[in-house]
């Protein structure tokens, strides 16, 4: 089984998570065309802050900026926002949501689309 990965900001106390994003591996994270543009923007928003990723094979004793996951759990998730964001600078477009099963409505994933073209191609 892969590690599930979560990007985490100790200093705003926010998270993005990619579990709507179809990606769960550090290595799913870096590959996805969805993912990784989520990862590069938010990064260059929050310069400065105390940003980590964090993942479920992490030891709970020993997280970097002294954090505890119970209280990162609870920590809001930004995912949504750095997505409108991508979508209003035409980086990824949004078509709405996908539900691999239609009775369990909190398991689903964002359908959207890197539809960036570099200026330079």
């Amino acid at each position: 089984m892969s590690e599930m990965c979560m990007l985490c900001n100790a200093t705003k106390k926010e998270i993005v998570s990619f579990d709507h994003l179809s990606a769960y591996s550090p290595r799913e994270i870096t590959g996805s065309s969805i993912s990784s543009p989520v990862v590069v923007w938010y990064l260059h928003r929050n310069r400065g802050d105390k940003i980590t990723f964090l993942g479920d094979y992490d030891d709970p004793s020993s997280l970097p900026f002294s954090l505890k996951i119970e209280d990162v759990l609870n920590w809001p998730d930004r995912t949504k926002d750095v997505i409108g964001e991508l979508v209003d600078m035409r980086i990824l477009s949004d078509h709405g949501i996908l539900y691999p099963d239609d009775e369990e409505t909190d398991l689903f994933i964002y359908d959207l689309r890197n539809i960036w073209e570099s200026p330079v191609d």
